[in-house]
Protein backbone atom coordinates (compact mmCIF):
# COMPACT_ATOMS: atom_id res chain seq x y z
CA UNK A 1 0.00 0.00 0.00
CA UNK A 2 2.90 2.32 1.31
CA UNK A 3 4.51 1.65 -2.43
CA UNK A 4 1.05 2.16 -4.22
CA UNK A 5 0.43 5.79 -2.49
CA UNK A 6 4.19 7.10 -3.47
CA UNK A 7 3.48 5.67 -6.55
CA UNK A 8 0.14 7.52 -7.42
CA UNK A 9 -1.82 10.39 -5.80
CA UNK A 10 -4.17 9.20 -3.02
CA UNK A 11 -6.48 10.45 -0.16
CA UNK A 12 -6.44 8.99 3.22
CA UNK A 13 -9.17 9.83 5.33
CA UNK A 14 -8.72 8.09 8.89
CA UNK A 15 -12.13 8.37 10.62
CA UNK A 16 -13.46 5.06 12.05
CA UNK A 17 -12.75 2.39 9.74
CA UNK A 18 -11.46 4.95 7.29
CA UNK A 19 -11.01 4.83 3.63
CA UNK A 20 -8.60 5.35 1.36
CA UNK A 21 -9.17 7.05 -2.42
CA UNK A 22 -6.29 6.02 -5.05
CA UNK A 23 -6.24 7.59 -8.48
CA UNK A 24 -4.79 5.45 -11.60
CA UNK A 25 -5.34 5.62 -15.57
CA UNK A 26 -4.29 8.28 -17.83
CA UNK A 27 -8.12 10.44 -17.47
CA UNK A 28 -8.06 10.93 -13.87
CA UNK A 29 -11.02 13.88 -12.46
CA UNK A 30 -9.45 17.41 -12.04
CA UNK A 31 -11.47 17.73 -8.48
CA UNK A 32 -9.96 14.23 -7.33
CA UNK A 33 -6.36 14.91 -8.14
CA UNK A 34 -6.97 18.05 -6.13
CA UNK A 35 -8.55 16.47 -3.25
CA UNK A 36 -5.00 14.44 -3.51
CA UNK A 37 -2.92 16.93 -2.96
CA UNK A 38 -4.28 18.41 0.06
CA UNK A 39 -2.00 17.85 2.93
CA UNK A 40 -2.87 16.66 6.52
CA UNK A 41 -2.66 19.69 8.82
CA UNK A 42 -4.48 22.07 5.77
CA UNK A 43 -7.41 23.95 5.94
CA UNK A 44 -9.00 22.26 3.51
CA UNK A 45 -7.90 18.26 4.32
CA UNK A 46 -9.54 19.38 7.85
CA UNK A 47 -12.48 20.72 5.95
CA UNK A 48 -12.75 17.83 4.02
CA UNK A 49 -11.85 15.19 7.36
CA UNK A 50 -14.65 16.75 9.39
CA UNK A 51 -17.47 15.96 6.60
CA UNK A 52 -16.63 12.84 5.63
CA UNK A 53 -16.37 12.02 9.64
CA UNK A 54 -19.92 14.01 9.85
CA UNK A 55 -21.43 12.03 7.19
CA UNK A 56 -20.11 8.81 7.80
CA UNK A 57 -20.70 8.33 11.77
CA UNK A 58 -24.69 8.28 11.09
CA UNK A 59 -24.59 5.50 8.75
CA UNK A 60 -21.79 3.80 10.57
CA UNK A 61 -23.45 3.16 13.78
CA UNK A 62 -27.00 2.39 12.12
CA UNK A 63 -25.59 -0.44 10.27
CA UNK A 64 -23.49 -1.76 13.37
CA UNK A 65 -26.40 -1.47 14.84
CA UNK A 66 -28.67 -3.46 12.13
CA UNK A 67 -25.98 -6.21 12.22
CA UNK A 68 -26.41 -6.62 15.72
CA UNK A 69 -30.53 -6.30 15.62
CA UNK A 70 -29.68 -9.22 12.84
CA UNK A 71 -27.26 -11.30 15.43
CA UNK A 72 -29.80 -11.41 17.85
CA UNK A 73 -32.84 -11.98 16.27
CA UNK A 74 -30.49 -15.33 14.75
CA UNK A 75 -29.75 -15.86 18.00
CA UNK A 76 -33.45 -15.90 19.55
CA UNK A 77 -33.97 -18.54 15.93
CA UNK A 78 -31.69 -20.55 17.15
CA UNK A 79 -32.96 -20.90 20.98
CA UNK A 80 -36.38 -21.31 19.92
CA UNK A 81 -34.90 -24.28 17.93
CA UNK A 82 -33.06 -25.48 20.78
CA UNK A 83 -35.84 -25.16 22.58
CA UNK A 84 -38.59 -27.34 20.32
CA UNK A 85 -35.95 -29.77 20.35
CA UNK A 86 -35.87 -30.38 24.08
CA UNK A 87 -39.51 -30.60 23.92
CA UNK A 88 -39.02 -33.38 21.33
CA UNK A 89 -36.58 -35.29 23.42
CA UNK A 90 -39.36 -34.79 26.33
CA UNK A 91 -42.10 -36.32 24.71
CA UNK A 92 -39.89 -39.09 23.23
CA UNK A 93 -38.84 -39.51 27.03
CA UNK A 94 -42.78 -39.80 28.27
CA UNK A 95 -43.67 -42.15 25.25
CA UNK A 96 -40.68 -44.77 26.39
CA UNK A 97 -42.07 -44.16 30.27
CA UNK A 98 -45.73 -45.25 29.35
CA UNK A 99 -43.98 -48.00 27.11
CA UNK A 100 -42.22 -49.30 30.35
CA UNK A 101 -45.32 -48.70 32.49
CA UNK A 102 -47.43 -50.93 29.85
CA UNK A 103 -44.71 -53.14 30.14
CA UNK A 104 -44.13 -53.96 33.86
CA UNK A 105 -47.98 -54.41 33.96
CA UNK A 106 -47.73 -56.89 31.34
CA UNK A 107 -44.83 -58.53 33.64
CA UNK A 108 -46.92 -58.70 36.66
CA UNK A 109 -50.55 -60.17 34.50
CA UNK A 110 -47.64 -63.33 33.73
CA UNK A 111 -45.82 -63.01 36.90
CA UNK A 112 -49.41 -63.97 38.43
CA UNK A 113 -50.15 -66.41 35.67
CA UNK A 114 -47.08 -68.33 36.63
CA UNK A 115 -48.26 -68.24 40.20
CA UNK A 116 -51.30 -69.60 40.08
CA UNK A 117 -49.98 -72.18 37.24
CA UNK A 118 -46.94 -72.83 40.42
CA UNK A 119 -50.15 -73.48 42.63
CA UNK A 120 -51.88 -75.82 40.56
CA UNK A 121 -48.49 -78.24 39.87
CA UNK A 122 -48.12 -78.21 43.84
CA UNK A 123 -51.53 -79.46 43.67
CA UNK A 124 -50.94 -82.11 41.25
CA UNK A 125 -48.32 -83.03 42.88
CA UNK A 126 -50.05 -83.71 46.50
CA UNK A 127 -52.87 -85.54 44.37
CA UNK A 128 -49.97 -87.83 42.51
CA UNK A 129 -48.74 -88.31 46.08
CA UNK A 130 -51.92 -89.54 47.36
CA UNK A 131 -52.67 -91.36 44.48
CA UNK A 132 -48.84 -93.25 44.87
CA UNK A 133 -49.73 -93.77 48.64
CA UNK A 134 -53.53 -95.15 47.75
CA UNK A 135 -51.70 -97.17 45.14
CA UNK A 136 -49.05 -98.79 47.26
CA UNK A 137 -51.36 -99.52 49.84
CA UNK A 138 -53.58 -101.59 47.13
CA UNK A 139 -50.28 -103.35 46.27
CA UNK A 140 -50.30 -104.15 49.86
CA UNK A 141 -53.73 -105.43 49.91
CA UNK A 142 -53.23 -107.18 46.71
CA UNK A 143 -50.53 -108.69 48.25
CA UNK A 144 -52.34 -109.52 51.23
CA UNK A 145 -55.27 -110.74 49.21
CA UNK A 146 -53.44 -113.16 47.18
CA UNK A 147 -52.01 -114.40 49.78
CA UNK A 148 -55.16 -114.76 51.50
CA UNK A 149 -56.42 -116.76 48.51
CA UNK A 150 -53.51 -119.02 48.23
CA UNK A 151 -54.74 -119.68 52.00
CA UNK A 152 -57.88 -119.28 52.17
CA UNK A 153 -61.10 -119.24 50.16
CA UNK A 154 -60.98 -118.37 46.48
CA UNK A 155 -64.41 -117.04 45.84
CA UNK A 156 -64.59 -114.12 48.16
CA UNK A 157 -60.85 -112.88 47.60
CA UNK A 158 -60.87 -113.74 43.77
CA UNK A 159 -64.20 -111.07 44.19
CA UNK A 160 -61.96 -108.65 46.70
CA UNK A 161 -59.02 -109.02 44.39
CA UNK A 162 -61.43 -107.74 41.34
CA UNK A 163 -62.18 -104.52 42.98
CA UNK A 164 -58.63 -104.11 44.11
CA UNK A 165 -57.47 -103.88 40.76
CA UNK A 166 -60.47 -102.14 39.46
CA UNK A 167 -58.99 -99.76 41.99
CA UNK A 168 -55.79 -99.99 40.93
CA UNK A 169 -56.74 -99.22 37.22
CA UNK A 170 -58.47 -95.86 38.24
CA UNK A 171 -56.11 -95.30 40.10
CA UNK A 172 -53.12 -95.78 37.33
CA UNK A 173 -55.94 -93.61 34.76
CA UNK A 174 -55.90 -90.90 37.55
CA UNK A 175 -51.84 -91.28 37.81
CA UNK A 176 -51.61 -90.99 34.05
CA UNK A 177 -53.92 -88.19 33.78
CA UNK A 178 -51.96 -86.45 36.89
CA UNK A 179 -48.82 -86.80 35.38
CA UNK A 180 -50.03 -85.43 31.85
CA UNK A 181 -52.09 -82.41 33.56
CA UNK A 182 -48.39 -82.08 35.36
CA UNK A 183 -46.52 -82.09 32.28
CA UNK A 184 -48.87 -79.95 30.33
CA UNK A 185 -48.50 -77.65 33.57
CA UNK A 186 -44.79 -77.62 32.65
CA UNK A 187 -45.21 -76.97 29.68
CA UNK A 188 -47.01 -73.59 30.27
CA UNK A 189 -44.95 -73.06 32.80
CA UNK A 190 -41.73 -73.12 30.53
CA UNK A 191 -43.36 -71.23 27.88
CA UNK A 192 -44.32 -68.98 30.63
CA UNK A 193 -41.19 -68.83 31.61
CA UNK A 194 -39.75 -68.39 28.06
CA UNK A 195 -41.81 -65.01 27.60
CA UNK A 196 -41.17 -63.98 30.83
CA UNK A 197 -37.38 -63.97 30.41
CA UNK A 198 -37.97 -62.01 26.93
CA UNK A 199 -40.39 -59.72 28.61
CA UNK A 200 -37.80 -59.20 31.36
CA UNK A 201 -35.12 -58.67 28.65
CA UNK A 202 -36.90 -55.90 26.65
CA UNK A 203 -38.03 -54.52 29.82
CA UNK A 204 -34.32 -53.94 30.86
CA UNK A 205 -33.48 -52.59 27.25
CA UNK A 206 -36.21 -50.44 27.46
CA UNK A 207 -34.97 -49.38 31.08
CA UNK A 208 -31.43 -48.95 29.70
CA UNK A 209 -32.66 -46.73 26.69
CA UNK A 210 -35.07 -44.77 29.01
CA UNK A 211 -31.50 -43.97 31.44
CA UNK A 212 -29.74 -43.22 28.23
CA UNK A 213 -32.63 -41.00 27.23
CA UNK A 214 -32.75 -39.77 30.37
CA UNK A 215 -28.72 -38.68 30.39
CA UNK A 216 -29.12 -37.58 27.05
CA UNK A 217 -31.61 -35.16 27.86
CA UNK A 218 -30.21 -33.97 31.16
CA UNK A 219 -26.68 -33.38 29.07
CA UNK A 220 -28.51 -31.36 26.62
CA UNK A 221 -31.31 -29.58 28.73
CA UNK A 222 -28.02 -28.44 31.03
CA UNK A 223 -25.92 -27.56 27.30
CA UNK A 224 -29.37 -26.14 26.30
CA UNK A 225 -29.71 -23.60 29.31
CA UNK A 226 -25.74 -22.87 29.07
CA UNK A 227 -26.42 -21.92 25.76
CA UNK A 228 -29.63 -20.08 26.13
CA UNK A 229 -28.33 -18.47 29.35
CA UNK A 230 -24.79 -17.28 26.83
CA UNK A 231 -27.34 -16.53 24.15
CA UNK A 232 -29.70 -14.30 26.56
CA UNK A 233 -26.27 -12.73 27.92
CA UNK A 234 -25.04 -11.98 24.34
CA UNK A 235 -28.59 -10.76 23.54
CA UNK A 236 -28.93 -8.65 26.36
CA UNK A 237 -25.20 -6.82 25.82
CA UNK A 238 -26.54 -6.20 21.98
CA UNK A 239 -29.55 -4.58 23.60
CA UNK A 240 -27.04 -2.45 26.05
CA UNK A 241 -24.69 -1.69 23.06
CA UNK A 242 -27.71 -0.77 20.96
CA UNK A 243 -28.63 1.34 23.63
CA UNK A 244 -24.96 2.79 23.98
CA UNK A 245 -24.67 3.15 20.18
CA UNK A 246 -28.17 5.29 20.00
CA UNK A 247 -27.56 7.29 22.86
CA UNK A 248 -23.88 7.95 21.38
CA UNK A 249 -25.84 8.49 17.65
CA UNK A 250 -28.42 11.09 19.58
CA UNK A 251 -25.65 13.09 21.52
CA UNK A 252 -23.43 12.83 17.92
CA UNK A 253 -26.29 14.21 15.99
CA UNK A 254 -27.26 16.76 19.17
CA UNK A 255 -23.22 18.08 18.82
CA UNK A 256 -23.91 17.85 14.84
CA UNK A 257 -26.89 20.12 15.15
CA UNK A 258 -24.96 22.19 17.75
CA UNK A 259 -22.25 22.87 15.41
CA UNK A 260 -24.61 23.30 12.79
CA UNK A 261 -25.96 26.33 14.69
CA UNK A 262 -22.26 27.62 15.70
CA UNK A 263 -21.46 27.61 12.15
CA UNK A 264 -24.54 29.26 10.78
CA UNK A 265 -23.75 31.86 13.65
CA UNK A 266 -19.96 32.25 12.77
CA UNK A 267 -20.88 32.25 8.77
CA UNK A 268 -23.41 35.21 10.04
CA UNK A 269 -20.84 36.91 11.92
CA UNK A 270 -18.78 36.32 8.78
CA UNK A 271 -21.19 37.28 6.28
CA UNK A 272 -22.02 40.96 8.22
CA UNK A 273 -18.14 41.72 8.31
CA UNK A 274 -18.05 40.59 4.50
CA UNK A 275 -20.97 42.87 3.97
CA UNK A 276 -19.34 45.60 5.99
CA UNK A 277 -16.37 44.83 4.39
CA UNK A 278 -17.83 44.93 0.79
CA UNK A 279 -19.44 48.64 2.15
CA UNK A 280 -15.91 49.87 2.77
CA UNK A 281 -14.84 48.99 -0.80
CA UNK A 282 -18.12 50.17 -2.16
CA UNK A 283 -17.11 53.88 -0.49
CA UNK A 284 -13.31 53.42 -1.55
CA UNK A 285 -14.47 52.45 -4.77
CA UNK A 286 -16.78 55.57 -4.78
CA UNK A 287 -13.51 57.65 -3.55
CA UNK A 288 -11.48 56.12 -6.15
CA UNK A 289 -13.91 57.06 -9.09
CA UNK A 290 -14.34 60.37 -7.67
CA UNK A 291 -10.55 60.66 -7.72
CA UNK A 292 -10.38 59.52 -10.87
CA UNK A 293 -13.15 62.12 -12.04
CA UNK A 294 -10.93 64.86 -10.06
CA UNK A 295 -7.84 63.28 -12.14
CA UNK A 296 -10.06 63.70 -15.45
CA UNK A 297 -10.73 67.01 -15.16
CA UNK A 298 -7.16 67.64 -13.93
CA UNK A 299 -5.82 66.07 -17.45
CA UNK A 300 -8.74 67.81 -19.63
CA UNK A 301 -7.36 71.36 -17.71
CA UNK A 302 -3.96 70.44 -18.46
CA UNK A 303 -4.32 69.69 -21.81
CA UNK A 304 -6.30 72.70 -22.80
CA UNK A 305 -3.68 75.20 -20.83
CA UNK A 306 -0.47 73.07 -21.94
CA UNK A 307 -0.88 70.41 -24.58
CA UNK A 308 2.74 69.67 -24.22
CA UNK A 309 3.04 68.73 -20.56
CA UNK A 310 -0.19 66.39 -21.03
CA UNK A 311 2.04 63.59 -22.49
CA UNK A 312 5.10 64.48 -19.69
CA UNK A 313 5.19 61.71 -17.34
CA UNK A 314 4.43 62.32 -13.91
CA UNK A 315 6.26 61.40 -10.69
CA UNK A 316 5.08 58.25 -8.60
CA UNK A 317 3.12 58.46 -5.09
CA UNK A 318 4.85 57.50 -1.99
CA UNK A 319 2.79 54.62 -1.35
CA UNK A 320 4.15 52.59 -4.23
CA UNK A 321 1.04 52.68 -6.26
CA UNK A 322 1.58 54.17 -9.95
CA UNK A 323 -0.02 57.33 -10.98
CA UNK A 324 -2.69 57.16 -12.55
CA UNK A 325 -1.02 58.65 -16.56
CA UNK A 326 1.78 55.86 -15.65
CA UNK A 327 -0.78 53.03 -14.83
CA UNK A 328 -3.01 53.68 -18.25
CA UNK A 329 -0.08 54.15 -20.59
CA UNK A 330 1.39 51.06 -22.89
CA UNK A 331 4.73 50.42 -23.26
CA UNK A 332 5.17 50.22 -27.70
CA UNK A 333 8.16 49.10 -29.21
CA UNK A 334 9.30 53.24 -29.89
CA UNK A 335 8.77 53.46 -25.89
CA UNK A 336 5.88 56.51 -26.32
CA UNK A 337 2.98 56.73 -23.66
CA UNK A 338 -0.45 57.18 -24.01
CA UNK A 339 -2.57 60.39 -22.33
CA UNK A 340 -4.17 59.21 -19.26
CA UNK A 341 -8.13 59.76 -21.27
CA UNK A 342 -6.40 56.07 -22.68
CA UNK A 343 -6.73 54.93 -18.66
CA UNK A 344 -10.33 56.02 -18.25
CA UNK A 345 -11.25 54.06 -21.80
CA UNK A 346 -9.89 50.85 -20.67
CA UNK A 347 -11.43 50.90 -17.77
CA UNK A 348 -14.62 51.38 -19.03
CA UNK A 349 -13.97 48.88 -21.57
CA UNK A 350 -13.02 46.48 -18.74
CA UNK A 351 -16.40 47.09 -16.78
CA UNK A 352 -18.03 46.48 -19.48
CA UNK A 353 -16.54 43.73 -20.29
CA UNK A 354 -16.58 42.16 -17.00
CA UNK A 355 -20.15 42.76 -16.05
CA UNK A 356 -21.84 41.44 -19.59
CA UNK A 357 -19.92 38.42 -18.97
CA UNK A 358 -16.58 39.12 -21.17
CA UNK A 359 -14.58 37.49 -18.20
CA UNK A 360 -11.71 36.96 -21.32
CA UNK A 361 -12.23 40.50 -22.59
CA UNK A 362 -12.25 42.17 -19.47
CA UNK A 363 -9.00 39.81 -18.28
CA UNK A 364 -7.28 41.34 -21.39
CA UNK A 365 -7.99 44.77 -20.56
CA UNK A 366 -6.84 44.81 -16.97
CA UNK A 367 -3.55 43.13 -17.49
CA UNK A 368 -3.16 46.33 -20.71
CA UNK A 369 -2.92 48.38 -16.97
CA UNK A 370 0.25 46.73 -16.12
CA UNK A 371 2.15 44.67 -13.48
CA UNK A 372 2.40 47.30 -11.30
CA UNK A 373 -1.39 48.54 -10.69
CA UNK A 374 -2.68 46.58 -7.92
CA UNK A 375 -6.62 47.02 -8.44
CA UNK A 376 -6.03 46.63 -12.24
CA UNK A 377 -4.36 42.84 -10.61
CA UNK A 378 -7.42 42.02 -8.37
CA UNK A 379 -9.42 42.85 -11.10
CA UNK A 380 -8.05 40.45 -13.09
CA UNK A 381 -7.67 38.06 -11.02
CA UNK A 382 -11.56 38.37 -10.59
CA UNK A 383 -11.58 37.75 -14.32
CA UNK A 384 -9.78 34.68 -14.14
CA UNK A 385 -11.33 33.56 -11.10
CA UNK A 386 -14.59 33.63 -13.53
CA UNK A 387 -13.24 31.72 -16.10
CA UNK A 388 -11.94 28.78 -13.97
CA UNK A 389 -8.23 29.60 -14.66
CA UNK A 390 -7.36 29.91 -10.67
CA UNK A 391 -3.49 29.45 -11.27
CA UNK A 392 -3.32 32.89 -13.54
CA UNK A 393 -5.64 34.33 -10.75
CA UNK A 394 -3.48 33.58 -7.79
CA UNK A 395 -0.35 34.62 -9.74
CA UNK A 396 -2.04 38.50 -9.80
CA UNK A 397 -3.15 38.23 -6.87
CA UNK A 398 0.62 37.42 -5.12
CA UNK A 399 1.85 40.38 -7.10
CA UNK A 400 -0.59 42.83 -5.91
CA UNK A 401 0.15 41.53 -2.20
CA UNK A 402 3.89 42.47 -3.20
CA UNK A 403 2.67 45.40 -4.08
CA UNK A 404 0.34 46.21 -1.19
CA UNK A 405 1.57 43.58 1.50
CA UNK A 406 -0.80 45.55 4.32
CA UNK A 407 -3.82 44.58 2.13
CA UNK A 408 -5.34 41.40 4.31
CA UNK A 409 -8.24 41.20 1.66
CA UNK A 410 -5.62 40.11 -1.07
CA UNK A 411 -4.55 37.08 1.09
CA UNK A 412 -7.78 36.47 2.06
CA UNK A 413 -8.85 36.21 -1.73
CA UNK A 414 -6.04 33.99 -2.19
CA UNK A 415 -6.79 31.80 0.19
CA UNK A 416 -10.44 31.26 -0.98
CA UNK A 417 -8.89 30.68 -4.92
CA UNK A 418 -6.90 28.07 -3.32
CA UNK A 419 -9.95 26.22 -1.77
CA UNK A 420 -11.40 23.32 -3.77
CA UNK A 421 -13.81 24.06 -6.32
CA UNK A 422 -16.64 21.74 -4.21
CA UNK A 423 -15.87 23.49 -0.86
CA UNK A 424 -16.14 26.86 -2.77
CA UNK A 425 -19.40 25.64 -3.75
CA UNK A 426 -20.57 24.30 -0.19
CA UNK A 427 -19.53 27.78 0.82
CA UNK A 428 -22.02 29.15 -1.81
CA UNK A 429 -24.98 26.93 -0.51
CA UNK A 430 -24.51 27.43 3.18
CA UNK A 431 -23.61 31.84 2.39
CA UNK A 432 -20.34 31.68 3.77
CA UNK A 433 -18.77 32.65 0.25
CA UNK A 434 -20.90 35.36 -1.53
CA UNK A 435 -20.08 35.84 -5.39
CA UNK A 436 -16.83 38.97 -5.21
CA UNK A 437 -17.99 41.70 -6.40
CA UNK A 438 -16.31 44.30 -9.18
CA UNK A 439 -12.95 45.45 -7.36
CA UNK A 440 -13.20 48.70 -9.39
CA UNK A 441 -15.96 51.34 -10.08
CA UNK A 442 -14.64 54.40 -12.71
CA UNK A 443 -16.74 56.91 -13.63
CA UNK A 444 -19.20 55.93 -16.64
Amino acid sequence: MDRLTAAHPSLTLDVEDGLTVMLFGPEQNDRLIRLATLVPGSSGFSDLRRLFARLGASHYHEWRSRAEAAQASLERIRAEAAERQLAGLREQSQALAEKLESRELAHDARSEQVAALQARISELQDALARCLTEMADLQRRHAELEHALAAGTAEGLRRSLDTAETDLEVIRAEREALKQAQEQAEQTIAALNTRTAAQDAEIAQLRNEIEKRDRDLAEKTKSHAAALQALQQEHDAALAREAELSAKLEAMQAEHIAALAARDTSLGDKQRKLESLERDVSELNAKLADRFNELAVLTRMLEERDPKAAVSPRPKEKTGQPSAKTAATKTTGAGTEKPVRNLLDVLNRARTAFHTGDYATAANLFDSLGPDHVMGLRSAAEAYDRLGSANEAISRLKRAAELDPANAAITRRIHEISRPNWLRRLGNKTGALKERPFPIKVPG
